[in-house]
């Protein structure tokens, strides 16, 4: 299924653009994420049919009342390109983290000779052993 990038430029934040966005992507059944960008615009990566696609890149270059939309700019993104996103997410992840177990906790794993989680925190009971003597009767 065809996946792509769009990069919304102008008055776009502020506006109600997101929520908009993800109410239109879900009319036309796309999938996908939308952020705000730290530069003023709006991204969105969205996976659909290539009609869906175009459809989404019709609105994006009105966007929703209020918004002044000055560019929309969109890039195809392919199966590898996405695997290679998720892959560059987790190194980062892995990279942040202060030790190798939390870094595999941020991504989602845990390390397969890690004792399941809790079990390090339990704390062992001994067993009470009763003499023959001590357990009722004459």
């Amino acid at each position: 299924m065809p996946r792509a990038r769009f990069v919304v430029r102008g008055s776009v934040q502020g506006v109600n653009f997101r929520a908009s966005a993800v109410r239109e992507a879900l009319r036309l059944a796309i999938t996908g994420r939308v952020w705000n960008s730290d530069d003023g615009s709006v991204e969105l990566v969205a996976e659909g049919s290539g009609g869906a696609l175009a459809a989404l890149q019709s609105w994006l270059n009105d966007g929703p009342p209020g918004a002044d939309v000055t560019e929309v700019s969109r890039t195809e993104l392919g199966a590898l390109r996405r695997l290679q996103h998720h892959l560059g997410r987790a190194q980062r992840r892995l990279a942040a983290a202060p030790s190798f177990a939390a870094g595999l906790r941020k991504v989602g794993l845990t390390a397969a000779l890690s004792l399941p989680r809790g079990l390090a925190r339990r704390q062992v009971r001994p067993v009470q052993v009763h003499d023959e003597r001590d357990v009722g009767g004459d």
